[in-house]
C-alpha cells in the first residue's frame, strides 16, 4: 500500500447521509497490483460552522500514514455542494425541532422578554451562557484544556463583557445570583421533558439518585444533549414537574434550545441501553441528519445509556 500508485485526478468528494449524520465522503483510486485498481473512501462528519469558516480543504492520510496525499479542492465548488445537500435536509431538521420546542414558544417568549428588560437578570444569564460559570466552577481545568484559539475566543468574550458591565467577583456570587433569578420567571403549569448529556465513566441503575448542587443546563432538543456525550454515560431524560422553577433560554439563545433548571435531586426511574445512532428510534423520530460533528474520541456507533429521571426534591 505504501508504494501503490495513486491516481490523484480521480479524487472526488460529496456529501452523504451516514449514520443519520451529514458527512463528507472522499474517494480516490489507486492501483493495488498490476491487474487491479481499487477505490479508497474516507468519511468525515461536518457541520455548518466548519463549512462557513473554511478557506480550503486538504485531504491527508488517505493512502498511508507515512505517505501523505494533500490536495486542495475548490472552495466555491465545495460550498455549492454543501449548501445544496444542506438545504435538502434543513426543512426536515426545522420541523423536528418544532416538534420538541413548538409547544413551549409562548412561555419561552415571556422568559426572553424578562431577560431583555432586566439588565441585572441579563447580566447573570449572559455570564452563564458564555461559560464563565462552568469554567470557574471547574477551577479553570476545562479552560486549560481548550485549544489556544478556543481559549483566546473565550477570554475575548470575558473582556468584552467586562467593558460592558462590571463582572461579578467570584463563582459563588454567580451561583447565588443564578439561584435568585428563578422566582422572577413565570412557571410552566404542565410537566414536560428535557434532556441533559453527562460524560461520565459511571454506571447507574434504577433507584439511584443524582444530585445537582447548582442550577444546570438542559435542552428541549434531545439530539443536542446526545452530542455532548463521549462515553456511554449518560443521556438524562428528565421529567420536570409542573410549576418547577426553570428559565427557558431557548428564545434568548436558541441554537441549543436550552432550559435552565434549579438545583435538585433526581431519581432514576429506568435505564435503557441503545446505540447513539438509534436515538431517533427510541424517540419515535424520522431518521434524518442533524448537522452535528462529533468531537475527537466520540463513536457514533457506540452504546448509550438513557436514564429516565424524575425530580424528587428541589434544593
Amino acid at each position: 500500500m505504501k508504494n501503490a500508485k495513486v491516481y490523484l485526478n480521480t479524487l472526488q468528494f460529496d456529501f452523504e447521509e451516514v449514520n443519520s449524520m451529514i458527512a463528507i465522503v472522499w474517494s480516490i483510486k489507486y492501483k493495488s497490483n498490476f491487474f487491479q485498481t481499487k477505490t479508497l473512501k474516507s468519511i468525515n462528519y461536518v457541520n455548518i460552522y466548519f463549512i462557513v469558516n473554511m478557506k480550503d480543504i486538504t485531504l491527508e492520510d488517505l493512502i498511508d500514514k507515512k505517505e501523505k496525499v494533500t490536495i486542495s479542492l475548490s472552495y466555491k465548488d465545495y460550498i455549492y455542494k454543501f449548501k445544496k445537500f444542506y438545504h435538502k435536509y434543513l426543512k426536515k431538521n426545522m420541523e423536528l425541532r418544532k416538534k420538541y420546542t413548538g409547544k413551549y414558544k409562548s412561555i419561552s417568549k415571556k422568559h426572553e422578554n424578562i431577560i431583555m428588560k432586566s439588565p441585572e437578570i441579563r447580566q447573570v444569564v449572559d455570564l452563564y451562557l458564555i461559560g464563565y460559570l462552568m469554567f470557574s466552577y471547574m477551577g479553570g481545568t476545562k479552560l486549560n484544556l481548550l485549544k489556544k484559539q478556543e481559549k483566546d475566543d473565550f477570554v475575548k468574550q470575558i473582556d468584552i463583557y467586562k467593558k460592558r458591565k462590571p463582572l461579578m467577583k467570584n463563582t459563588e456570587e454567580i451561583i447565588v445570583k443564578l439561584k435568585e433569578i428563578f422566582p422572577k420567571f413565570p412557571k410552566y403549569n404542565k410537566k414536560f421533558l428535557v434532556w441533559r448529556g453527562l460524560d461520565l465513566n459511571k454506571k447507574f441503575k434504577k433507584g439511584d439518585e443524582i444530585t445537582q448542587m447548582i442550577p444546570f443546563a438542559t435542552t428541549l432538543f434531545p439530539y443536542v444533549a446526545r452530542d455532548f456525550i463521549k462515553n456511554s454515560c449518560c443521556l438524562l431524560e428528565i421529567e420536570v414537574p409542573k410549576n418547577y422553577p426553570v428559565v427557558f433560554i431557548s428564545d434568548y439563545d436558541s441554537w441549543q434550545e436550552e432550559v435552565l433548571l434549579k438545583q435538585c435531586v433526581m431519581k432514576v426511574q429506568n435505564v435503557k441501553k441503545i446505540q447513539k445512532r438509534n436515538l431517533y428510534r427510541h424517540l419515535g423520530d424520522p431518521k434524518i441528519p442533524f448537522l452535528k460533528s462529533f468531537e475527537k474520541g466520540q463513536d457514533f456507533g457506540s452504546e448509550l445509556n438513557i436514564l429516565r429521571c424524575e425530580i424528587i426534591k428541589e434544593l
